[in-house]
This record gives C-alpha cells, sequence and structure tokens, in this order.
C-alpha cells in the first residue's frame, strides 16, 4: 500500500451509518439530520435538508425514520451544501442554543447506540459512558423513553 492510500485509510476513522437528532427546547419537535462520510477529512459530515418531525410522530414512529436513515446511509452523496452547512455563524450559534442533540448510530442490524451530545468550543462531543443501547427490535414506545431520555442527559 502505498503512502497515501495508507493516510486516507487512517484519516477514515468513522464508518458507522448515523445520523443526528435534534430536539427543539422551546417547541418540543424534531429534526433528524442525515450524515455522510466527508470524503476529504474522514469525519461525518451534514448532508441534505433536516427532515422535520412532530413529538407525535416521533412516539408513533421516530424508530422507522431512523432505521430509514440509517439504511440509507452508504447510498447519501454530498451534491451541495447541506441545511445545516448553510447557516450563519450566527444562526448556527442561535441552532445550537435552541436544540439538544443526540448521535445515532449502529454497527449491526440488532443494536442502535444512542450517544447524548455536549456544548463545547468547537461544538458538541458525547461523554464515554453516556452512551445509551436499544436492541432490535423493539418497539417504537420503547425507542421513544429511551430517546428522551438521552436528551435529558444532553
Amino acid at each position: 500500500m502505498n503512502q497515501k492510500a495508507a493516510d486516507d485509510t487512517e484519516r477514515i476513522t468513522v464508518d458507522k451509518p448515523s445520523c443526528n437528532v435534534f430536539l427543539n427546547i422551546k417547541s418540543n419537535t424534531f429534526l433528524i439530520e442525515s450524515l455522510i462520510i466527508d470524503s476529504e477529512f474522514g469525519w461525518y459530515a451534514s448532508c441534505g435538508k433536516f427532515q422535520h418531525i412532530t413529538d407525535d410522530e416521533i412516539k408513533n414512529c421516530g424508530l422507522n425514520y431512523i432505521m430509514h436513515n440509517i439504511k440509507e446511509f452508504k447510498r447519501r452523496e454530498k451534491k451541495e451544501l447541506s441545511e445545516h452547512d448553510k447557516m450563519t455563524s450566527v444562526q448556527y450559534r442561535r441552532f445550537h442554543k435552541n436544540h439538544k442533540q443526540v448521535g445515532i448510530d449502529s454497527d449491526n442490524s440488532n443494536t442502535l447506540r444512542i450517544t447524548p451530545m455536549h456544548r463545547c468550543r468547537g461544538g458538541r462531543v458525547g461523554k464515554e459512558g453516556e452512551e445509551m443501547y436499544i436492541q432490535l427490535p423493539c418497539s417504537n414506545e420503547d425507542f421513544y423513553n429511551i430517546l428522551m431520555e438521552a436528551f435529558d442527559k444532553c
């Protein structure tokens, strides 16, 4: 393997099908942010528009929305700036001030990992040991309860 190929292999450190879910603190509505692997840097990048979901929709079929998003992960292509990327710095700060965030990923078809994200200087990070795991299949009610428990930790 040549050095450039080795560097590229080392750069791509994340590849689990993933998405982010945001909870608007004021309106109690949800956004799903689709993710891709950035081919230049090898980390997750926002892709496309947010999927807007009401509290009732997330309660009744939230797991279906997440599983569909996870399933589409490897098929996505970034053809333009995402809705997240189009935000000005003021809009970005306001958005993150008004929303809680969890990351959701899957290593396999039997488990989802939900990671509460915490604000830090450059964005958000998950704290080690706070991850919550959901064994599939599970009911939408169980998924919703665990999702809300994760948001409570943000």
